[in-house]
């Protein structure tokens, strides 16, 4: 009986093994090929395919939610930068580590800018839609 369990065990860690390899050729083959599409992690190619089959409904209601994710992007950017204004304010971290003030300077310098350009981002992606709202609406009832 143990020669059974020993020659099953053999057997499936052979198939592991075999496939490990099969992978790792693939892996290969796909580095090493022409076609350098086929070797990244992210086929776009693929993805644009398979969006480009969708009607037009399901083509708005995808790009209606990547719109609403940019803006709840940028909001949570927005908030982790203020609520990281605040946390500096209130551990007082500029007085205590002068060292680190200079970082602290810039840092806030720079956290205008990506609030600007956030909020920047948002108005845009907001007019967009209600202009395509707009456009869509006008369309249905013409």
């Amino acid at each position: 009986m143990s020669e059974v369990k020993q020659g099953i065990d053999t057997a499936t860690r052979f198939s592991e093994d075999l496939s490990k390899e099969t992978d790792e050729n693939k892996i290969l083959s796909m580095i090493n090929g022409d076609d350098v599409s086929k070797a990244s992690i992210i086929n776009l190619d693929e993805w644009w395919s398979r969006f480009e089959t969708f009607d037009g409904l399901t083509k708005t209601a995808c790009l209606m939610m990547f719109s609403n994710y940019l803006i709840i992007s940028c909001l949570f950017t927005i908030t982790i930068n203020l609520y990281g204004d605040y946390l500096i304010d209130r551990f007082k971290l500029e007085e205590k580590y002068p060292k680190v003030a200079i970082f602290i300077k810039y840092r806030r310098k720079f956290s205008k800018y990506l609030i600007l350009s956030n909020i920047i981002y948002i108005l845009l992606v907001c007019l967009i839609n209600i202009f395509y709202g707009i456009t869509v609406i006008s369309i249905i009832y013409t």
